[in-house]
C-alpha cells in the first residue's frame, strides 16, 4: 500500500475542508482521508 500526504494551502472555512473531503472520498483507491 501506498501513503500520499497532501497539503492543500488556502481552506480557510470548514466548508471548504468538507468539500475536498467528500471528493476525495469519492476518488478510487482513496482508503481514507
Amino acid at each position: 500500500m501506498t501513503t500520499t500526504v497532501l497539503h492543500i494551502a488556502g481552506m480557510s472555512c470548514q466548508n471548504c475542508v468538507k468539500h475536498v473531503t467528500e471528493a476525495l472520498r469519492d476518488v478510487q483507491g482513496v482508503d481514507s482521508v
